[in-house]
């Protein structure tokens, strides 16, 4: 039960993150292509490019383990192929934050997966984080 009410408030802050994140981006296009039709386009442009590098840097310098969409990885990790850090908290800060910015993006991505990788990574650490 604790598993699974702590894996659906982080898809409920994922959800808040995405729908803040795309509210902005879309009010400052929109202000901009009431003046100018072609650099409201490149707003929009910038920042989901903006968004999509965010996403890529936090995976790819702070949190590795975060790459791809979770369910592969978590199926290999369970047969037993030895992912390095794929359950972590780092990970997991990782994986929330990057899934929120990659899908403000607008890449044609889902959530499914990497709510399956962080639900795994919340209970493995419900189980083996000792409680003091």
């Amino acid at each position: 039960m604790i598993v699974g009410l702590l894996t659906g408030l982080a898809a409920f802050v994922v959800e808040i993150f995405v729908e803040f994140l795309v509210l902005k981006k879309w009010q400052i296009t929109q202000i901009i292509l009431d003046k100018n039709v072609g650099t409201g386009w490149l707003t929009f442009l910038v920042f989901s490019l903006l968004f999509g590098g965010v996403a890529a840097i936090l995976t790819v310098f702070s949190g590795p383990g975060a790459a791809g969409g979770g369910t592969a990885e978590m199926m290999g990790y369970l047969n037993g192929i030895n992912y390095p850090d794929f359950i972590g908290l780092k990970t997991l800060g990782v994986k929330i934050l990057a899934l929120s910015f990659a899908v403000s993006s607008g890449l044609c991505i889902g959530k499914e997966g990497p709510l399956g990788h962080i639900g795994a990574i919340i209970g493995h650490c419900v189980v083996y984080l000792p409680v003091s």
